[in-house]
């Protein structure tokens, strides 16, 4: 006996005597092992590559010449580079940069008179020293 493949009752196809509620169920079946074999490893690849293009953009922020970081360099910072802050000091920021070559430390603050003649004396310079539109 031959099996049609259009018969209505499901009994047709690579599977005779099967019936459609099973038919349906080893089909999705099928569809969820496909999905688990490509979408799983694919949407793992999609979040490590957004990690890691996240991670190279912090680093890439925290170490590029963007400007300017708030706040007090580190007293280890201060102490390698041996860049005094006066006391008191308000509005302080500091860049950081380092290449095969050199390292520098650079740092911008605000002070009292009093504050910047004690800078200027811990540097061995007085404000006679300070000229308009010329670094000392």
């Amino acid at each position: 006996m031959t099996t049609d493949p259009g018969r209505p009752d499901g009994q047709g196809g690579a599977h005779p005597g099967e019936d459609r509620r099973h038919m349906i169920r080893r089909r999705a079946l099928t569809l969820l092992i496909i999905v688990l074999l490509i979408g799983v490893p694919a949407g793992y690849l999609v979040i490590s590559a957004n990690q890691s293009r996240a991670s190279g953009k912090d680093k890439e922020a925290k170490y590029s010449a963007t400007g300017l970081t708030e706040g007090w360099p580190s007293k280890l910072q201060r102490r390698i580079y041996q860049v005094p802050v006066p006391h008191p000091a308000w509005w302080v920021a500091s860049y950081e940069t380092n290449n095969w070559k050199t390292s520098r430390l650079y740092v911008e603050f605000e002070t009292s008179d009093a504050g910047l003649t004690a800078f200027l004396t811990s540097m061995g310079m007085s404000e006679k020293d300070l000229k308009k539109d010329r670094l000392p």
